[in-house]
């Protein structure tokens, strides 16, 4: 009887994988390939400007923006930027403010820009507007919904160096139940 009780165990070890009926073999199993870290080609740079500027804004004094971030990516890529204001004033007439820069890779088709504007702005209307009210109205801007992107092209920019994001304040200023928001309605120039 011990002998078939003996071959039955050895069977069993070989059918569930022991060699000796006794330790089971570790499953065999395939190890991930490794896959190095991918980091981006070094290539050259060029570095451009981000403006921004308002027109249309004859019937305010004052419109401004805080600035909370300038984003960028090429070819899916992040690209390095740079916020240099902090603070824009859309009524300023004439005059492109500075956000920052974007370093643009050599060859790239095109750049995605985001940029994001911080809670809150304010607004102050000119009463001597043609369009003005009977008084000056001031008050607080809901910057959130305001946040930009967009599509730029390297080549236009490579004219003067830079993109200017030229918002019409005047449709870009809504008034709502709980005060005024900007929602940007812009175009490119280059």
């Amino acid at each position: 009887m011990r002998s078939w009780v003996g071959a039955l165990c050895v069977a069993a070890g070989l059918l569930t994988g022991c060699e000796d009926g006794l330790a089971p073999r570790p499953p065999e199993r395939e190890e991930a390939p490794v896959v190095p870290a991918v980091k981006p080609p070094k290539v050259h740079t060029r570095r451009f400007e981000v403006r921004v500027k308002g027109v249309n804004a004859e019937a305010y004094r004052a419109v401004v923006l805080p600035v909370a971030g300038l984003r960028a990516k090429a070819g899916g890529w992040e690209l390095a930027t740079g916020v240099r204001s902090r603070t824009v004033d859309l009524a300023t007439p004439g005059h492109a403010s500075l956000v920052g820069y974007v370093d643009v890779p050599e060859g790239s088709a095109d750049v995605e820009l985001t940029l994001t504007w911080d809670e809150a702005g304010g607004y102050e209307s000119d009463p001597d507007a043609a369009d003005g009210a009977a008084g000056a109205e001031a008050g607080v801007l809901d910057a959130r919904p305001g946040t930009v992107r967009l599509r730029v092209s390297p080549a236009a920019m490579a004219r003067h160096g830079r993109v200017v994001l030229e918002v019409d304040v005047a449709s870009s200023l809504v008034k709502g139940a709980d005060g005024r928001r900007f929602l940007p309605r812009f175009m490119t120039a280059y």
